[in-house]
């Protein structure tokens, strides 16, 4: 219902929600896939292994070293790259945040969320949903900024934010794909916007591999290499994962239907 109204504002779903797919789908593979893989083409295991990849600075320095480049022509790369990934930045929050917002506001029509979540302008965009969304990002950072003046660790403490979020954005996604594949089996024959083609295994395959990978990825993030280790340093995630769960039941009692 939610994809129904943004479906609907287009000219033609049945061919732009593919030709979407498709080109977001490559833009992925270009923008993700081959600089990473290049990245480990060109640096040894042993190079790699020693870099912070959460150092943008730092592992370019050492990719574009390696090519043989010089300070001066490394430095001007490096701010132009590092440009363009505040960019990236910026337009990833800028959209992430329309979705968010809009998916909050629906959540409060329907009775999960606080009913401040439905306030919307002329244009009808979910202004306070904009507003709580900014407050709660900014008392994060902020956040962070006092633990890395507190403990001159502000690594940890992102390291710490960027998993959590990470882990929750993951488990959001699991029960779309069982969603999906309950409502083609128990109404295969539904009127729809747009309807994902296929046999019924193809279909299952197309579900049920994403399935199995967000399932991993959100094991890996938590256990790391299932050290003793590990598992000591995880335990503020730990705790954090289980908080988001405790508030999600919260929202989950509010449901009226």
């Amino acid at each position: 219902e939610v994809v129904g109204t943004w479906a609907e504002d287009m000219d033609d779903p049945k061919k732009d929600i593919p030709k979407a797919l498709i080109f977001g789908g490559l833009l992925m593979a270009i923008f993700y896939v081959l600089p990473a893989t290049g990245f480990n083409i060109a640096l040894s295991p042993d190079v790699v292994a020693e870099l912070d990849p959460e150092n943008v600075v730092e592992v370019l320095n050492a990719l574009f070293t390696s090519v043989g480049l010089g300070a001066a022509a490394i430095k001007a790369i490096v701010i132009v790259a590092g440009l363009m990934f505040i960019y990236t930045f910026i337009a990833n929050i800028a959209s992430w945040s329309f979705g968010v917002n809009e998916v909050a506001k629906y959540a409060a029509e329907d009775g999960s969320m606080p009913k401040i979540f439905t306030k919307v302008n002329s244009e009808k965009v979910p202004y306070m949903a904009s507003i709580i969304n900014g407050i709660v990002a900014s008392v994060i950072v902020i956040g962070g900024v006092i633990a890395n003046l507190i403990n001159e660790d502000f690594g940890a403490s992102f390291s710490l934010f960027f998993c959590l979020s990470w882990i929750t954005l993951l488990i959001g996604y699991i029960p779309m794909f069982l969603a999906f594949l309950k409502l083609r089996k128990t109404d295969p024959n539904a009127e729809r916007v747009y309807k994902v083609p296929g046999s019924d295994g193809m279909i299952k395959v197309m579900a049920i591999v994403p399935f199995v990978l967000l399932i991993a990825g959100i094991v890996f993030t938590l256990f790391g290499d299932f050290s003793a280790e590990f598992i000591a340093d995880s335990i503020p995630l730990y705790a954090g994962v289980i908080l988001s769960f405790i508030c999600e039941e919260i929202l989950v009692a509010r449901i009226k239907n």
